[in-house]
């Protein structure tokens, strides 16, 4: 002991420093990471916050249109003059050329005031955002710097862009509209690029002539921001008396001061521009469309017949669709104003920040595009895959044709697909008939222009059995080789004649024809391109599956059939009757639909014995008089305990029927394509025996010649 003494006492002061430094290095661990969770927790409640006032944004932008647009329908009033030409002036055309002026500066002043009103009040709610987040964090006793009635005080200045800069800017836009168009007839001929480089050519010009717009050095975003707010400081606020609020007015002051900071950065101005270019892109679009849809086949359309679409387009600017169209400004950056010192967060640096994009936030946009691109994918059940794809080809081929996004082929797709429902008692899907009815009326009204009245489709329809098919070795396969499938086919739409009768009284003329005017009639009615689904059906070809899956559909053509069906498009009311043929049948499943599965013929009542008399067919076959009618009253009559009772030469009253008829409907056709066929196997059976028989007659006669032959040379 005495020996190890001194190694003794240096081990014991070893291991109580190694004790008492791990357990300070444990604390300082734990106090770093409980400010680190502190802050983190701060920059999440900061950006939760601004996100909260990123879409209060919207929605107050929405609520302020109204009152935009009646200040800028004070300041350019189309409608007052086009109610004045109505009445056949006689200074017509010096009103038609205030028109043209006021119709193309309202579309531009109504694009720019928007973009000015979304980026202001974006600014707005971030530094009020930002103030109210400081008061969470202020200190106990010390007073909240913006109460209620001080938000109120200072979200009510957007009252001055609404009220005196609405004017400027209308004035400003006008000035530049009269300077562009004033050379332009009303004769002139314009493109569609015309149009639209006319309206630029308005931007351009307004950034040239606001104040302080340098002769055209300026972008038009820092040009026409000064009438957002004034100048000058404001005096006193409404409804105070001297001495009275100063905290309240100091506080709005202080936002006011710190809005027109970020209103005079660069970093603003190039939001605003980013916003006005956005929405002129998006007005060019439109414009385009309008122009297209009148011009039709025409090139060119002269400028007075252009001012009209002009001015009915204004109305879509003020729509909440256009005002989402513009780009939202995002809150980046939130994470560098959390300062780990104590005090007041600066405003105008988080409004600033606001309107910048770091490389973290970048990051979080594709994060959060491709989370996006993963939703509309599963909604539209498809692959993430495929729609970038798609998204690649509509870039791609943007310079020769405008293809539409893709959302908006799924919408459509979802308009015009009807109605899908599980069949209850087998596998399978059934459609509406209805609904495929009157989407596809709806369509040819769309495509015909057709005007409301009375009007009349005839289709055909049918189903047929295939078997065969692969068994997938995969979940929700059906352990089935066959399957049935049941279409229909429009074949011609008219109008009804006493439709046609009122307009030719109308009119004063008389029709051509007394019979209904077709209006559309199907080029390729055997086309698989022409058949609409109505069910399809796991199982075989048998009158049990059948059994259940006819009468549905039979009740649903009965009631077309008798009712037929009204349809609203573009707010005019259609009447449409529908005429069905159940023709789409071979001769298997009209027998199974008909009950008569010994039958020779479906059509008629003839037997095989009548078939072969010569007197038979010198008369001919009469087809076409069996009503289903008579087929079900001569089951019950021959029917027991729901068999039919058969015996041999019952043909003539029975006709071949074995069971109850499954369909409600008479069959007045027969399948074509089977009866060349049976034509063909018939023509060519007489072809071999006519050959036989010649083949017998030869040979017997050169036997008989050859013996005589033979004996006379003997």
């Amino acid at each position: 002991m005495k020996r190890n003494k001194k190694k003794l006492l240096l081990l014991a002061v070893a291991t109580a420093g190694a004790y008492v430094g791990g357990r300070y290095l444990m604390r300082r661990v734990s106090q770093i990471s409980d400010r680190q969770t502190v802050a983190q927790r701060q920059v999440w409640r900061l950006k939760e916050h601004f996100e909260s006032n990123r879409k209060t944004c919207n929605s107050t932008v929405i609520s302020l249109l109204p009152t935009l647009k009646d200040a800028l329908h004070a300041q350019l009033n189309a409608e007052a003059i086009t109610a004045e030409l109505r009445t056949r002036p006689s200074n017509k055309l010096s009103l038609w050329e205030n028109l043209k002026t006021i119709s193309f500066a309202r579309v531009v002043v109504g694009v720019v005031s928007c973009s000015m009103l979304v980026a202001y009040m974006r600014v707005q709610l971030s530094i009020l955002g930002a103030t109210m987040f400081r008061d969470l964090h202020r200190p106990p006793g010390e007073e909240p710097g913006a109460p209620p009635d001080v938000q109120k005080k200072f979200l009510s200045n957007v009252q001055f862009f609404l009220q005196d800069g609405v004017v400027g800017v209308a004035s400003c836009t006008r000035k530049a509209t009269e300077e562009v168009l004033a050379d332009l007839s009303l004769k002139h001929q314009m493109t569609s690029q015309d149009m639209v480089q006319l309206v630029t050519q308005v931007g351009t010009r307004m950034a040239a002539n606001a104040p302080g717009g340098g002769g055209g050095g300026g972008s038009l975003g820092s040009c026409i921001r000064q009438y957002l707010t004034p100048r000058e400081p404001l005096l006193q606020l409404e409804g105070e008396e001297e001495g009275e609020g100063s905290g309240d007015s100091s506080c709005v002051a202080y936002m006011l001061s710190a809005t027109r900071d970020v209103l005079d950065c660069s970093d603003f101005a190039t939001v605003l521009d980013g916003l006005i270019n956005q929405g002129f892109a998006e007005l060019h679009k439109g414009l385009c469309d309008v122009y297209h849809s009148a011009a039709q086949a025409s090139s060119t359309l002269p400028l007075a017949k252009i001012i009209p679409l002009i001015t009915d387009h204004y109305q879509v600017l003020f729509s909440p669709t256009f005002i989402q169209i513009l780009p939202v400004l995002k809150n980046v950056g939130l994470h560098q104003l959390i300062r780990q010192e104590k005090g007041p967060v600066n405003v105008v640096q988080i409004a600033l920040v606001c309107l910048k994009l770091s490389p973290r936030q970048r990051s979080r946009r594709t994060e959060a595009l491709m989370s996006l691109l993963q939703e509309e994918a599963e909604e539209n059940s498809i692959t993430t895959s495929q729609l970038l794809g798609y998204t690649s080809l509509r870039h791609d081929l943007k310079p020769r044709v405008e293809l539409p996004a893709h959302y908006k082929l799924m919408q459509h797709k979802n308009a015009i697909m009807p109605t899908i429902a599980q069949l209850s008692e087998v596998p399978g899907v059934i459609l509406s008939l209805t609904k495929s009815v009157v989407v596809h009326f709806e369509r040819l009204v769309k495509l015909l222009q057709l005007q409301s009245g009375s009007y009349i489709m005839k289709a055909k329809e049918g189903l047929d059995g295939s078997g065969r098919h692969s068994v997938y070795n995969q979940q929700g396969s059906f352990e089935s080789h066959n399957m049935i499938v049941w279409m229909w086919v429009p074949l011609q739409l008219a109008k009804d004649s006493s439709d046609v009768a009122m307009i030719d009284e109308l009119t004063c003329s008389t029709s051509s024809t007394g019979s209904s005017e077709i209006v559309w009639k199907e080029g390729a009615p055997s086309s698989p391109e022409a058949a609409r689904p109505i069910l399809l059906a796991v199982g075989k070809e048998d009158k049990d599956l059948l059994n259940k899956l006819i009468p549905p559909v039979d009740a649903e053509i009965c009631s077309l059939q008798s009712k037929g069906v009204k349809v609203v498009v573009s707010d005019q009311e259609y009447s449409l009757g529908i005429e069905f043929f159940r023709s789409m049948n071979d001769g298997k499943m009209q027998k199974l639909l008909l009950g008569r599965g010994g039958a020779f013929c479906v059509l008629c009542f003839y037997s095989e014995d009548d078939a072969c008399l010569a007197e038979q067919i010198v008369e001919g076959f009469e087809i076409g008089d069996v009503d289903i009618d008579s087929l079900k009253a001569l089951y019950e009559d021959l029917e027991v305990d729901g068999v039919v009772q058969s015996c041999r030469g019952d043909y003539d009253f029975r006709h071949g029927l074995t069971q109850n008829p499954i369909t409600s409907f008479s069959v007045k056709t027969f399948p074509i394509l089977h009866a060349l066929l049976r034509g063909l196997d018939y023509c060519l059976k007489l072809v071999y025996k006519l050959n036989t028989e010649e083949g017998k007659q030869a040979d017997q006669c050169y036997d008989k010649s050859s013996k005589e032959e033979g004996s006379r040379d003997y």
